[in-house]
């Protein structure tokens, strides 16, 4: 058994060396892949990432790490380009900054390895832990996202739809169903679970939002296409969709 962690990165030259050490040293208990996606950085992370990954490949770790550049298109593109040569029988997706903990994998995998699960998120609003630095504005469009997925597809269905912490089985999702542009990989990512019988089963994580003077780039603009997406989505495959 193997998992790839696939990282979509863009213009994170402050935090993708710690985030990429903290991945590395995460235990999951399973083999590890790292798929690193640069997508068109113009703030030197390119060469960083450069730099990095030679140094990474001489150091003897068992850890494989593999590092693709491309133009920019955004999160969900870079994903996709991940996905196509991600080997892992797992695949999980993690940001490139320090919002999240590498930690939590083990947590997160856990009821897949113990066949509880076939698709497990990492909720930061399942109680266990506070969702430390999160704005109102943030909050709000999380659980604007999460109550329309409960009316669409099943109440309480997901404490945490936005969550970037998504692990699936590979072989259980088409590369082709998460094909998608931007941020609105979430809502992509959950329809496409649904669609294939799929319930993520969810297991509470930590997180530390950072500010927009800080890096962040999800825009209130992000958030109303992605709830257009998940409406959209929800018609097709949700409660009401003609199956």
């Amino acid at each position: 058994m193997k998992v790839s962690i696939i990282i979509p990165v863009y213009n994170e030259k402050n935090t993708i060396v710690e985030l990429l050490k903290r991945v590395v040293a995460s235990r999951v208990g399973i083999d590890k892949e790292i798929v690193v996606i640069d997508d068109g950085s113009t703030d030197g992370t390119s060469v960083i990432l450069d730099d990095f990954c030679d140094t990474f490949k001489k150091s003897g770790y068992a850890t494989d790490i593999k590092l693709i550049h491309k133009k920019n298109g955004g999160k969900g593109s870079a994903i996709y380009e991940g996905l196509k040569v991600a080997t892992g029988d797992i695949l999980g997706i993690q940001d490139a900054d320090l919002e999240y903990f590498p930690e939590d994998y083990a947590a997160i995998i856990d009821p897949m390895l113990r066949g509880v699960a076939r698709v497990s998120y990492g909720s930061r609003f399942m109680g266990r832990y506070i969702p430390q630095g999160m704005t109102f504005k943030n909050f709000v469009g999380n659980m604007t996202l999460n109550v329309t997925a409960w009316i669409l597809f099943s109440f309480g269905c997901v404490t945490d739809l936005a969550t970037c912490y998504k692990f699936w089985f590979k072989d259980d999702i088409d590369p082709e169903d998460l094909k998608c542009a931007g941020f609105e990989f979430c809502p992509v990512h959950f329809a496409a679970a649904w669609k294939n019988g799929l319930k993520p089963f969810e297991v509470p994580i930590r997180f530390h939002a950072r500010w927009y003077k800080e890096g962040k780039k999800i825009t209130t603009m992000n958030g109303f296409y992605e709830l257009w997406t998940l409406i959209k989505l929800g018609v097709k495959y949700g409660r009401w969709s003609k199956k």
